[in-house]
């Protein structure tokens, strides 16, 4: 019975772990995004989409949420950190450039979602 406790922790444990290192690497993978997409490449969506789906998906591990729920469902929530409103607003900027204005509305939503997040972890502090 000793052995199988011992057994559960190590596995919480290294669940843990891999859990941190996935962090780790998205906020990598955010900044490299970020970086590319400031220095390089403005006025391409792809590289700011690729920033934007590191931000939620560092926001999905931070709140250690399983991915096994509808992925045709959008989860608002992942958008509410500081991390989504640059590459919003510049996704937006694009969208505008290019006429669809359908894409600007769901982008601005998404933002103003953003905006909610930013302010909520500031009160947090």
């Amino acid at each position: 019975q000793q052995s199988s406790q011992s057994s559960e922790k190590r596995k919480e444990r290294r669940r843990q772990q891999v859990q941190q290192l996935k962090h780790h690497f998205t906020t990598i993978a955010h900044a490299n995004y970020l970086y590319g997409a400031t220095n390089f490449a403005m006025d391409q969506a792809p590289m700011w989409k690729r920033c934007l789906d590191a931000a939620l998906e560092n926001t999905r591990l931070l709140n250690n949420s399983s991915g096994g729920g509808d992925s045709s469902s959008t989860n608002y929530k992942s958008y509410q950190n500081s991390q989504t409103i640059l590459p919003l607003q510049s996704m937006i900027r694009i969208a505008k450039s290019k006429g669809n204005e359908k894409r600007v509305k769901e982008l601005s939503l998404f933002l103003s979602v953003g905006y909610l997040g930013g302010v909520q972890e500031r009160l947090e502090r």
